[in-house]
């Protein structure tokens, strides 16, 4: 585990992190009962740094904001570290929001980078708002080879040539613009400094311990969510655990959902032994074991829901 006390910021802690546990698993992207793909921290680190030089040579630098809109997919993860090492500020936004809606907050936080994925695109493109962006570059992901992009770059071959620069950043400095609609409706971008993941970070870690080869299990929608997916992800890229998601929510965890809304919502007692815990919590924890046995061939350490 990193002493996060010593680092400015989130870029800084997950570089170190990429190197000093090169040789652990990173994560794990499934797809039903199809593993997709499995990366070590080193291959992780071989991904992202030929898109953030590309990132800098395209003009990008310190304090530029960058938006990302995807599903869940490691290429989420990827393309946050290439913009934290770059000095950037992310800029997630739902992808479930209307085009015209994306491209509001696409306007108000001032994001040059764009990074989506080829169907969010196919909308965005044609949408009236586009207009209006100060969006320069736009990155799309698995396009088919005959698509027409409409200005837009291919995410696999945005690389540059060498390693980029490393740019350090001050605690003070925004890290994430996190946009809520709040009670009136009106976007509000809640501006997260590199302080705010860093102590953060620390309460959760002293709280769920994270170490080497730990497996945490994350099933959601989408990682839009920086104050609570993001904060967590970073926790577990700091002490080298193992993160095993998935694109699509089991069966298991859906029948899991169903039966919440008919237990009693009280915790279980804190004297009771595990194996007789009833509620939600232990719903929970059954169906994340028996999910990631079924994909992983192993039990969850954690398992994370959101």
């Amino acid at each position: 585990m990193l002493d996060l006390a010593k680092y400015q910021s989130v870029g800084a802690a997950l570089k170190d992190a990429l190197d000093r546990f090169a040789r652990e698993v990173c994560l794990i992207e499934a797809d039903r009962e199809r593993e997709k793909e499995r990366l070590t921290y080193r291959d992780f680190k071989e991904r992202a740094h030929p898109l953030a030089k590309a990132l800098q040579d395209a003009g990008f630098s310190a304090g530029n904001r960058a938006s990302i809109i995807m599903t869940n997919q490691s290429k989420w993860l990827i393309s946050a570290y290439a913009v934290f090492f770059a000095g950037g500020a992310l800029v997630p936004l739902d992808y479930k929001l209307t085009p015209d809606e994306q491209w509001q907050l696409l306007k108000h936080s001032g994001a040059t980078i764009l990074i989506t994925e080829y169907p969010v695109w196919r909308q965005l493109s044609v949408s009236a708002g586009r207009a209006s962006a100060s969006v320069q570059t736009v990155l799309v992901t698995e396009a088919p080879s005959n698509a027409e992009l409409a200005g837009a770059k291919r995410w696999e071959e945005f690389r540059g040539q060498g390693e980029p620069a490393f740019v350090p950043r001050n605690r003070s400095d925004t890290a994430c613009i996190v946009y809520s609609s709040g009670t009136g409706g009106r976007p509000k971008g809640c501006m997260m400094t590199h302080e705010n993941y860093l102590e953060q970070c620390v309460a959760l870690t002293s709280l769920y311990p994270f170490w080497p080869g730990v497996s945490v299990s994350e099933i959601q929608d989408h990682l839009r969510e920086p104050r609570s997916a993001g904060l967590e992800e970073f926790a577990k890229r700091s002490a080298s655990a193992l993160r095993c998601f998935t694109t699509r929510q089991a069966q298991s965890v859906q029948r899991a959902r169903s039966h919440q809304q008919n237990v009693d919502e009280e915790p279980a007692v804190a004297h009771q032994p595990p194996a007789a815990q009833t509620g939600p919590r232990s719903v929970w924890r059954r169906a994340a074991r028996h999910h990631c046995r079924r994909r992983f061939h192993r039990a969850p350490d954690f398992a994370v829901f959101l």
